[in-house]
């Protein structure tokens, strides 16, 4: 909360974006061989910048879902919807992330050219036991499903919220049940571990 607004201000934030793409070249080959799609996020002023976009041209990566936040529509949203289908051409995926926590509204949903929603944490804390967020996720999944939006949840740290989901027809997840942040050395051998094919 304070780190990324200072360096959206002075600017740095292209150049942390763009080596944050650098470093990624060292592992997506692993990533894509086992069929792990790779979600990075995008500042909001990375949105405008034409290098950013550019070098996305350049380096068209497999598997790769760019996030953007529903507060960062607000600026020039019609020239993040003309660089998100600038970006399409080469087979880059976007996720809208946060949605339902800031300044939402459906008609991103109507217009931005998204595949993925992804919903917010908040309402996955105590999803088992609370019938509001229940059927928050349920009218948002169906919405969705109109609008061929697909559909991720985040925050999710028990079996029984992933079992929830689950039934809801929702099997893109993110989330402490299935692993802490770890360095990439771990996560390779986490990867093909009992442990964690046991929780898929």
């Amino acid at each position: 909360m304070v780190f990324i607004p200072i360096a959206e201000e002075t600017e740095l934030i292209h150049e942390i974006t763009l080596y944050v793409f650098y470093k990624l070249q060292e592992f997506i080959n692993f990533f894509d061989k086992h069929q792990i799609s790779i979600h990075i996020n995008l500042s909001t002023k990375d949105l405008y910048h034409n290098k950013i976009i550019q070098y996305l041209e350049v380096n068209n990566y497999k598997n790769l879902f760019l996030e953007i936040t529903e507060n960062s529509l607000i600026n020039d949203f019609n020239s993040i919807i003309k660089n998100i289908k600038r970006l399409k051409r080469y087979n880059y995926k976007f996720c809208l992330d946060d949605f339902g926590t800031g300044f939402s509204s459906l008609m991103y949903l109507q217009e931005l050219p998204i595949d993925l929603l992804k919903i917010d944490k908040l309402f996955i804390k105590d999803l088992t036991t609370s019938i509001y967020k229940q059927s928050i996720i349920k009218a948002t999944l169906e919405i969705c499903n109109n609008l061929n939006i697909g559909v991720i949840a985040e925050g999710i740290e028990d079996k029984k919220s992933k079992e929830f989901l689950e039934n809801l027809n929702i099997f893109n997840m993110q989330g402490f049940y299935f692993a802490k942040p770890m360095p990439f050395k771990k996560i390779q051998n986490y990867i093909l571990s009992k442990e964690y094919l046991e929780k898929l």
